[in-house]
């Protein structure tokens, strides 16, 4: 989203997408954290409960895309940050979900795919004309 270059990228390709009436579907970047992902699994790991932040730039980042996304009719924007597999990043149900301070490891991949299911069934239905 810093990175004016990206953005103009973006905005080209989802108008080439609705200019050819094709459904894109942008995911929103998972929750950023400021803290290194491996130290708070490391201290977990002993017994000390980690502290762990949110990236403050962020959801700004998110929220920037999704107004561009929101420009086109063809386009969805999926933020799936709320979910609960996100509600104790880096960790899920105690396993570490996170492989850096802004990418899913392979388990935490599996579950966010998982996690996307439902959304996409919708959204899929919904561009289809059927009733979810």
């Amino acid at each position: 989203y810093k990175s004016a270059k990206f953005m103009v990228a973006l905005g080209r390709f989802l108008g080439d997408a609705q200019a050819r009436n094709q459904r894109v579907i942008v995911f929103a970047q998972v929750p950023m954290l400021s803290s290194n992902v491996h130290r708070t699994h490391r201290f977990k790991s002993i017994g000390i409960a980690p502290e762990t932040s949110i990236e403050s730039e962020w959801s700004k980042a998110n929220e920037t895309i999704r107004q561009l996304v929101s420009r086109y009719s063809t386009a969805e924007f999926l933020d799936m940050s709320s979910e609960q597999l996100f509600a104790e990043a880096p960790f899920y149900q105690g396993v570490l979900v996170y492989s850096d301070s802004h990418h899913l490891n392979e388990i935490g991949s599996r579950l966010y795919g998982e996690t996307a299911i439902p959304y996409l069934s919708r959204l899929i239905m919904k561009s289809s004309g059927k009733a979810p």
